[in-house]
């Protein structure tokens, strides 16, 4: 099947019109990017546990171990962190080790 010339320049003329009115842009989805953000909430255990996995692979030692890294965390809620503040937790960890 073959496209002629003048059908494919019809076709590029209106479709130009129809962004120079916004039919196009609107009907193409051009939301904000606000509303088509994918939101991924994880349990405090989750972000713990992606918290020490995360140290663990920063800090390349045999002689630090998962468990040595929770006794560190202890009474730390991580549903109440900030990144900021996980990024301030990890620092400090990474420095006393």
């Amino acid at each position: 099947m073959s496209i002629e010339f003048s059908n494919l320049s019809n076709i590029i003329r209106t479709y130009n019109r129809q962004l120079k009115i916004g039919k196009v842009s609107d009907s193409l989805g051009s939301k904000s990017p606000a509303k088509s953000l994918d939101k991924v909430t994880l349990s405090p255990e989750a972000m713990k546990l992606l918290f020490i996995t995360d140290l663990l692979a920063e800090i390349n030692s045999d002689q630090i171990t998962k468990a040595d890294i929770e006794k560190l965390l202890e009474g730390i809620d991580f549903s109440q962190l900030s990144e900021e503040e996980l990024k301030n937790l990890k620092q400090k960890i990474l420095e006393n080790i």
